[in-house]
């Protein structure tokens, strides 16, 4: 009587959950494979266009103000190209993005061309490859810009003045 009443506690504590376990884990629904069909086909996600918002710009203009007073101007140029995505009529942004780009060749330009002076410009200035992959990003996201053959002889002065340093 005793190990039947003991087969049967035996048999309540230990198997009967690991019968509730096994039954759980074949009635589970099975993996399925997701495919994320754009990203599997090489589409690109495109930034969404950012809404109108002239406080934005502002914030963006006065943070690349900062930058370009540290003399920064790839950082400065990021930022008031992000105030013209905000703020697409706005001059100030434009003309800020104009200055910083002619401050950051001309610091460029005063250089000799070898590896330690581009270090050095890079500390100081920021990396040209920084600033001609924000203006094309620029350009992708807002293809109907005004300013967008300036912005493409832009790319191109600032990849020929790179080229021109010994890596």
């Amino acid at each position: 009587m005793h190990s039947s009443r003991n087969l049967l506690v035996f048999f309540v504590v230990f198997l009967l959950p690991a019968l509730s376990v096994f039954a759980q884990s074949r009635s589970a629904p099975k993996p399925v494979i997701v495919r994320d069909t754009d990203i599997a086909e090489g589409i690109e996600d495109v930034e969404p266009e950012k809404e109108y918002n002239p406080a934005e710009a502002e914030k963006n203009i006065d943070i690349g103000n900062f930058y370009y007073k540290q003399k920064n101007f790839v950082g400065a140029i990021t930022r008031y190209l992000t105030a013209v995505e905000y703020q697409p009529d706005s001059d100030r942004a434009y003309e800020s993005v104009d200055n910083a780009y002619k401050s950051l060749v001309n610091a460029y330009m005063s250089l000799d061309r070898t590896s330690e002076s581009r270090n050095k410009a890079e500390k100081r200035y920021g990396v040209i490859p920084l600033a001609v992959q924000a203006l094309k990003d620029f350009l992708r996201n807002n293809p109907d810009s005004i300013k967008g053959d300036d912005y493409q002889k832009m790319i191109a002065k600032l990849d020929e003045i790179y080229s021109q340093f010994s890596h």
